[in-house]
């Protein structure tokens, strides 16, 4: 998530606000990155913090879970 909020911000980041959808197969993530989980693990939150740095200049992010397919 991290690298590809990077690449969006280098790529598209000067065209002002976007409208992302994450969408990912992992509930814990999404859950954890919309902010309804916590994080427990210690070097998670730094990945986190550098996450949402980015995620606060890049305008709208709706987070998604998708089930996998069994």
């Amino acid at each position: 998530v991290l690298e590809a909020y990077k690449f969006i911000q280098k790529k598209w980041g000067s065209q002002g606000p976007l409208k992302i959808e994450l969408r990912a197969d992992s509930r814990l993530v999404i859950e954890q990155l919309a902010g309804r989980f916590k994080l427990k693990s210690p070097h998670l939150a730094v990945i986190f913090r550098q996450i949402k740095e980015i995620e606060s200049t890049l305008g709208s992010i709706q987070y998604t879970h998708v089930p996998r397919a069994d």
